[in-house]
């Protein structure tokens, strides 16, 4: 029988995170994914954006969540070499003069100054309609694909990460054993949509899942290298690639690419940008969002060593960092959650 402090399911964004940090603070775990290459956390833009919607409102501790974020994922560019999360803005295209009219508006009030540039500046020529465009400031992308590959690789170079999607009759409760070979003596749950553990919990549909597609394109003309928002977000990727995305649906309940959301995405290319194209990539994850729009972090009401992270909805890159510092100063330092974020509020 195998021994660890901690067995975490998914080896997504959160559970990379967990496992990095447990790792360094000298804890025995052990991670089980079952490597679904359509997971949210395998498809996402990376993007950190701190002033959100038609309104612009600033998202729930922009500020404190960017911190967390920049802090670990920096933390962890030191274990591997590598460079994963990058400060950048955001050209905001105004849909029209009402949008613009408020944009300028809200960088009167306080606490946008700073993230909201004061001026307007005209679309450039890549653009088949001309609009104003608003520079959101303190944004980031974070290179997920580069973090989610090195966390890979540490945690398969210290034998610490199995291939294996679980289910109810993979774990023993009773006795702390999953598969009848690892014992552990907490278990925390980051396997987001695909969590038999959670879906138990979810009373009242307080949580339900929303699909996200995105698109991967070549195009011939187009060589803007700020990342743009107008209905959808135009990302430059690798080499001359672009994400586009994301397309989301309330109503499918699975990860499945979908020709709604290839022809709204498609769509929005044609209309916005003046360049032929190519479809390279076509992909769909499912995450799980909150009635409240806020994260779901805490232990099982009737196994005190089962906990959870869950929830994070389309925020998973800054929500996670600041997620698994909650649970692990609850759990090592008896720290209680900040009450908007605990898990309790559900059961």
């Amino acid at each position: 029988m195998k021994q660890f402090d901690y067995a975490i399911i998914g080896q997504g964004i959160t559970g990379s995170i967990l496992a990095t940090k447990l790792v360094d603070k000298g804890y025995r775990i052990v991670v089980f994914d079952d490597f679904n290459l359509s997971s949210p956390s395998k498809i996402t833009s990376g993007l950190i954006n701190p002033v959100t919607g038609r309104k612009f409102v600033k998202s729930w501790k922009s500020e404190e969540l960017y911190s967390i974020a920049q802090s670990t994922y920096e933390s962890i560019s030191r274990l591997t070499g590598h460079i994963y999360f990058r400060p950048t803005e955001i050209h905001r295209i105004m849909m029209d003069k009402q949008q613009e009219d408020l944009w300028l508006e809200r960088t009167s009030q306080p606490g946008y100054d700073e993230f909201l540039s004061k001026e307007l500046m005209d679309t450039p020529d890549y653009f088949i309609s001309k609009h104003q465009i608003g520079i959101t400031r303190k944004a980031a992308r974070v290179d997920i694909t580069q973090f989610l590959n090195d966390s890979a690789n540490l945690l398969q170079k210290a034998d610490l990460l199995v291939n294996q999607k679980l289910t109810q009759e993979h774990i023993d409760f009773s006795k702390k054993q999953i598969l009848s070979t690892y014992q552990f003596d907490q278990l925390v749950d980051c396997s987001g949509a695909g969590s038999f553990l959670f879906n138990e919990l979810n009373r009242n549909d307080y949580v339900r899942p929303n699909v996200g597609e995105r698109l991967l394109v070549k195009f011939d003309n187009y060589k803007y290298d700020s990342i743009v928002k107008a209905n959808h977000f135009v990302i430059p990727w690798s080499e001359d690639l672009f994400w586009v995305g994301a397309h989301n649906d309330w109503h499918q309940t699975t990860p499945t690419p979908s020709d709604k959301g290839l022809n709204r995405l498609t769509n929005f290319i044609e209309k916005w940008i003046d360049s032929p194209y190519e479809l390279i990539d076509h992909k769909a994850g499912i995450r799980l969002t909150t009635k409240d729009r806020r994260p779901l972090v805490g232990t099982h009401p009737q196994h005190s060593f089962v906990h959870f992270i869950n929830g994070l909805g389309t925020k998973g890159v800054s929500l996670a960092p600041y997620c698994v510092d909650q649970l692990l100063r609850f759990l090592l330092e008896g720290v209680a959650l900040d009450p908007e974020i605990d898990i309790a509020r559900i059961y």
